[in-house]
């Protein structure tokens, strides 16, 4: 059969008649859905076509004919001849780097912040009066 459900002509085969191959009736022939689903419904997930669905699906390929036929495409060009759309990509992606520069910029400076106070302790710890740090349990804390 072909797509429309209309069976193909073939090579004629003895004691036959006009029944061509492997087709089930002459060509030109229309087979109903009912007989297709006795012949091809054998798998158990298999559903049934009713006379009833093709009309419906006839029906729903019906409603979008308009849109395949159209041509292509359906709507103006739109042509970018001062490549403004390179000029929004740029804006966006320099504002989001600079916000992550700014957000690696803030966390270097606290955690240089605390180096230099670590240095300092390091360096002034002798010169420092003994009042400005307690010491717990062999570790000096500056008040």
């Amino acid at each position: 059969m072909n797509f429309l459900g209309f069976y193909r002509g073939g090579v004629p085969q003895k004691g036959r008649g006009a029944i061509r191959g492997a087709a089930i009736a002459r060509p030109g022939e229309f087979h109903t859905p009912q007989y297709h689903n006795f012949l091809n419904n054998q798998h158990p997930d298999a559903t049934l076509v009713s006379s009833e669905d093709a009309i419906k699906f006839k029906a729903y390929m019906q409603v979008d004919k308009v849109d395949y036929t159209m041509s292509r495409p359906s709507h103006p060009m739109h042509y970018d001849h001062s490549m403004d759309f390179m000029k929004d990509r740029s804006f966006w992606l320099m504002l989001i780097l600079s916000m992550l520069g700014g957000m690696y910029f803030v966390k270097k400076v606290y955690y240089e912040r605390m180096r230099w106070q670590r240095w300092e302790r390091m360096q002034n710890i002798e010169n420092m009066p003994a009042h400005h740090f307690n010491n717990r349990g062999g570790v000096l804390v500056q008040k």
